[in-house]
Parts: C-alpha cells; sequence; structure tokens
C-alpha cells in the first residue's frame, strides 16, 4: 500500500507499508500484520530537467520507519 500526496509546490508526502499475511493450517489462525510502514517527505531543491527547465534537478527525502512490534516467525506447515 503506498499513499502519495503531492502539493504542487515541491512538496511530496508518501506514506507506505505492506500487510503481510503468514502461512498458517488455520486461516483464521493468524491475522494479517501491517509491517514496514514509512513516511517520507520530499522536497523538489532546484527544478530541473525532470521539470521541463534547463539543469540538474535536486531534490531531498527524510524518512522514518514507524516500528510495528510484528517479528516474523517460521511456521513449518505439515505436508
Amino acid at each position: 500500500m503506498v499513499l502519495n500526496y503531492g502539493t504542487g509546490s515541491g512538496f511530496e508526502f508518501v506514506l507506505e507499508g505492506e500487510n503481510v499475511m503468514l502461512m498458517h493450517p488455520d486461516p483464521e489462525g493468524v491475522p494479517p500484520q501491517l509491517e514496514e510502514v514509512e513516511f517520507s517527505f520530499k522536497k523538489v531543491l532546484r527544478r530541473g530537467v525532470l521539470q521541463e527547465k534547463k539543469g540538474p534537478s535536486i531534490a531531498t527525502e527524510e524518512a522514518v520507519l514507524i516500528p510495528t512490534g510484528g517479528r516474523r516467525t517460521p511456521v513449518s506447515v505439515p505436508a
């Protein structure tokens, strides 16, 4: 899942994460977990060829990985 919002004035906000469902013999036994949640903020410092201007485009990006507390543990499934 990725939610991306650009303000049009050189700012962009992104929220992303993965919905993980571990394999388990009982489908009701393990609920899905939201993992790898990240919030990032992007800012264009210099408009260039990527914005149809002359010269290089320069941008910065800061990101925060939000802890979810979920741990992946291997589950053995009987054959």
